[in-house]
């Protein structure tokens, strides 16, 4: 072999050496920075399932915000109780807290009424006036007993944040809404009442039905919590900002105290429509109507 033919394989074993190298694939200095790093291999034994990822830890509830204590300092509302015009009748919804006992709103039936009527069912049933808050605009109506079932007042507080529900007859047509708790206000009732106490403001989300344009006449109606429980009546609607307005709880529990209005659990009919979810305002609000657990309620001045 000459030196010529040694020189030539020489030269073709260094460039199938530098070929091989070329496409081996040596770990790097440098960090290997934007790739996932590969799991750890799987033990893997007969008859038995194979190794699981760590199970997903649940998202963190939602932390639910207690309302402060009422306060002097609340933003104030201004609202101005119109009488009722010649020849008209003035017209709202009560809810049953005991028997031949309704809540309603005071601008609804009040000492103005020459005669106040709760329809139950299709029987328009007299209701005297049992109590009329000195400054809230709430009313207790009496009338003689009926088999409607009564609607518990909340003992739990009701958080900022929280969703309600209020249901009624908005332009005398049955109907309803969905809001949120935004926090603490005050009324301050003017025209022909007066009296100034807090209120829990609203931010309204849905209505039913979607074509219903005012409220006018769902005053009066409970404000229930997300377990049917009643924590206010409707007494407001400021429509420009899509806000409306609630008795505060604590009246109710006071007032639900002053007549002993302590429900036995065999009388109540829980809402459960609004309990179920996907809530479904039409089919609350027709359940709520079809045991009298809303009514129209009617002023005669």
């Amino acid at each position: 072999m000459t030196r010529l033919d040694k020189l030539a394989i020489v030269i073709t074993l260094a460039l199938i050496i530098g070929f091989v190298l070329g496409h081996l694939n040596l770990p790097a200095d440098a960090p290997d920075i934007g790739r996932r790093p590969l799991a750890p291999p799987q033990t893997i034994v007969p008859g038995e399932p194979p190794q699981s990822a760590a199970p997903l830890e649940p998202a963190p509830a939602r932390v639910r915000r207690p309302l402060p204590e009422p306060s002097p300092s609340d933003p104030t509302i201004s609202v101005n109780a119109e009488a009722i015009p010649p020849d008209a009748v003035g017209i709202g919804t009560s809810f049953p807290v005991g028997s031949g006992l309704w809540l309603t709103a005071r601008h609804v039936a009040n000492a103005e009424c020459q005669q106040v009527l709760v329809v139950v069912g299709r029987t328009a049933m007299p209701a005297q006036i049992r109590y009329l808050h000195p400054d809230a605009d709430l009313a207790l109506l009496e009338t003689q007993r009926t088999t409607a079932p009564l609607l518990p007042i909340a003992n739990e507080e009701i958080g900022a944040g929280d969703t309600g529900y209020s249901f009624g007859f908005p332009h005398n047509n049955l109907g309803g809404f969905e809001a949120t708790v935004l926090g603490r206000a005050r009324m301050q009732l003017g025209g022909r009442l007066q009296g100034t106490a807090p209120v829990l403001a609203w931010a309204e989300n849905l209505r039913f039905p979607e074509t219903l344009e005012a409220l006018q006449g769902i005053s009066g109606g409970p404000m229930l919590d997300e377990s049917g429980d009643v924590v206010g009546i409707m007494v407001a609607v400021s429509a420009r900002r899509g806000r409306t307005f609630s008795v505060a709880p604590e009246i109710l529990r006071q007032v639900r105290q002053a007549f002993d209005l302590d429900t036995p659990s065999s009388a109540v009919a829980p809402v459960k429509e609004v309990v179920a979810k996907p809530v479904s305002l039409g089919d609350t609000a027709t359940a709520m109507l079809r045991d009298s657990r809303i009514v129209p309620t009617v002023c005669r001045p």
